[in-house]
């Protein structure tokens, strides 16, 4: 999704060294974080403050099990939506400068611990109930503050 709402944050395919094995599977996954999280920079002045109470009511209409793990994952790919969906309107919330970042106190210290988060964000991105009910609110708020005409 996010290099679809946002081309340029892919690398280009001939920029890739001739490696094999291990090294060129572990390149590939360097590169494709790097896509994410410049994606993620992109996308900050577009986070939509409301989003960590929407994803808590969210969680509780969907029903959806959710331990800590999954909680903060659900979090940061309805941050995520929300920003693209934001970013398609056009609504900045805030100078990218003074944005947090969505996962702040996130800590991650290798390739592997990386590799779960992403996939634990993409898969809630991507299957999730809670992520539709949260960008149905945002679209909700949308036509809220559209004065009628």
């Amino acid at each position: 999704a996010l290099r679809r709402a946002m081309p340029y944050i892919a690398f280009p395919q001939a920029a890739r060294p001739r490696l094999g094995g291990r090294l060129r599977l572990e390149f590939m996954l360097y590169r494709r974080m790097i896509e994410i999280h410049d994606g993620r920079l992109v996308l900050r002045p577009y986070h939509h403050p409301a989003v960590p109470a929407w994803v808590a009511a969210a969680v509780a209409e969907a029903g959806e099990p959710v331990d800590a793990a999954t909680a903060d994952a659900l979090l940061e790919a309805a941050t995520i939506a929300a920003a693209l969906e934001n970013m398609r309107l056009g609504r900045r919330f805030t100078d990218s400068a003074d944005a947090p970042p969505a996962d702040a106190g996130l800590v991650l210290t290798d390739l592997d611990s990386e590799v779960q988060w992403l996939a634990l964000v993409a898969w809630a991105f991507s299957r999730s109930a809670v992520i539709p009910l949260v960008v149905e609110r945002l679209r909700q708020e949308e036509g809220r503050s559209v004065p009628e005409g």
